[in-house]
């Protein structure tokens, strides 16, 4: 992915390559990447995409996304009856909104790049944004669960209760087609099936998986607190999740990192694997639908590169002491 100086587009090869960073200035951590939208804030995120849905759509629409929005705001604030709250430090508000937002984005990249018959229409892009909304609900606890005392023990199996509950929330709604299809959807966000296995015969279903799963991706490697994420709030949800170890104990069987620098040290390699795999070619480069919806340059692959350069150049020199972000 390169930046053509000359237009200030970006083309898109099925390589690693990487879009060369610009200078964007400053960016609060709690902001998303183009710095307008607190993606800490449910009803400033619901704002964002309700103006970009309805830029595409019938507001009458969007009923059911408010909804859902509200719903989600009880369930992860901790204040459903049937639910406890999330307390995943990584998985956590932010980066559901960070995905729903980026999600919206991609969609509406996809119909301005469509004629009217190609297009998703207001109906998928609702499945679309609810999925999104709860594609990491399976680690928030039921108040009725005594076997499990953090989310993060559900890690390996997360998509898959995401799906239950997505399934049983659209028959809530009365969109029983739509119950039908998120389990297999939200499947596209998480590692627990081949995304090989996740065929539909409906093309526009298809690229929809492709665009959720690569919100959840883009989101969170683009997020401005991302390394440091990985390290102070990803190792402990490994640790929980038994896939990594805590300083107490040896390396768990089948755990994957032994500590928080072990995790830091393999994500240069993690984020260029995962563009060039699951982006690029997993999920057919649908990330190059941003660039439409801005209308330029991919802020998205743009903060990607930045965060890897960083920590690249940081890892060079051995410097074990340099994510000290707060802002």
């Amino acid at each position: 992915m390169f930046i053509n100086k000359s237009k200030q587009k970006i083309t898109y090869p099925p390589s690693d390559h990487l879009v060369a960073p610009l200078n964007l200035g400053f960016r609060r951590k709690d902001f998303d990447v183009s710095d307008t939208v607190n993606v800490t804030n449910v009803n400033s995120v619901n704002a964002a995409v309700r103006a970009i849905f309805e830029s595409c759509y019938p507001t009458e629409a969007y009923k059911n996304v408010s909804v859902a929005f509200h719903d989600f705001s009880m369930i992860y604030a901790g204040n459903h009856p049937d639910y406890h709250g999330c307390d995943t430090p990584y998985h956590d508000i932010q980066h559901v909104l960070d995905v729903t937002l980026a999600v919206m984005r991609l969609i509406d990249g996809y119909e301005k790049s469509h004629e009217v018959d190609d297009q998703f229409g207001s109906e998928l892009a609702v499945i679309a944004i609810i999925s999104a909304l709860f594609h990491d609900v399976g680690y928030i606890r039921h108040v009725n669960d005594d076997s499990h005392t953090d989310g993060a023990e559900f890690t390996q199996i997360h998509v898959t209760r995401s799906g239950k509950f997505l399934s049983d929330y659209f028959n809530r709604l009365g969109m029983s087609r739509e119950a039908k299809l998120a389990p297999k959807l939200v499947q596209f966000t998480g590692y627990e099936r081949p995304v090989e296995s996740l065929l539909f015969s409906d093309t526009k279903l298809q690229e929809l998986g492709y665009i959720l799963g690569t919100g959840d991706v883009i989101a969170q490697m683009a997020d401005r607190m991302y390394l440091e994420k990985c390290r102070d709030c990803l190792y402990p949800e490994f640790v929980r999740a038994g896939l990594a170890k805590n300083h107490q104990e040896e390396l768990k069987k089948g755990a994957l990192y032994h500590s928080p620098e072990d995790l830091l040290a393999r994500t240069p390699q993690f984020i260029r694997s995962t563009i060039k795999q699951r982006l690029n070619k997993t999920f057919h480069s649908v990330y190059k639908y941003a660039e439409t919806h801005f209308g330029g340059p991919n802020l998205y692959l743009i903060a990607v590169t930045k965060n890897l350069e960083y920590i690249e150049t940081q890892l060079h020199n051995s410097h074990s002491t340099f994510l000290r972000r707060q802002k």
